[in-house]
């Protein structure tokens, strides 16, 4: 069964048809580390899921990148300014590793929600659970200390400290690279 198709079956379950209609729309794709799925100011966007790799999600601020997000294997991705308000992105998104996703567009997804109830009750539980996890980690720079922020990092996603360089780290986590190697040190 196609990743996304099982992603979304684990927030309700789909039709024979719906299942079949589904996995015809989703594409299987590859990135090559340093690539990009989208970039700051387009508005052409799909949403994914990871089946191998990693995807780190940042903004630009003068001549710094400030990571918001990163994402690894059986993880959906999307920028959701592109993919639900058809806005042009104010993020990029880029492959930190040689990757395989599979992927819907905006349009085929939308089609789908359309033909079938079961999938537009389900794409809405899954953006309600999207909107949780944004919810959390504004919570989470807004409340916590970055010792906080660094243990909840490790707790929650330890693979990321092996994947990702400190230098990404400690821009996801709003701190500087020398705040960073304090807080390890403890």
């Amino acid at each position: 069964m196609n990743l996304l198709v099982k992603e979304f079956k684990n927030f309700g379950s789909l039709s024979p048809e719906a299942e079949l209609d589904f996995q015809n729309r989703v594409v299987r794709h590859e990135y090559k580390k340093g690539n990009f799925y989208i970039k700051e100011g387009q508005t052409s966007s799909g949403l994914f899921i990871i089946e191998k790799g990693l995807v780190r999600m940042f903004y630009r601020k003068g001549d710094k990148e400030i990571n918001s997000l990163f994402a690894t294997e059986n993880e959906v991705v999307t920028s959701s300014r592109t993919f639900f308000f058809k806005f042009p992105a104010k993020e990029n998104i880029q492959f930190l590793e040689d990757s395989i996703i599979h992927s819907i567009s905006r349009k085929n997804l939308y089609e789908l929600c359309n033909l079938y109830p079961e999938i537009n009750t389900i794409e809405r539980l899954a953006t309600e659970a999207y909107s949780l996890a944004l919810e959390d980690r504004i919570f989470s720079l807004q409340t916590l200390s970055a010792t906080e922020r660094y243990d909840e990092l490790v707790r929650d996603n330890p693979q990321i400290l092996q994947r990702v360089s400190l230098g990404h780290i400690a821009s996801y986590l709003g701190v500087t690279l020398e705040t960073i190697s304090r807080i390890r040190k403890k």
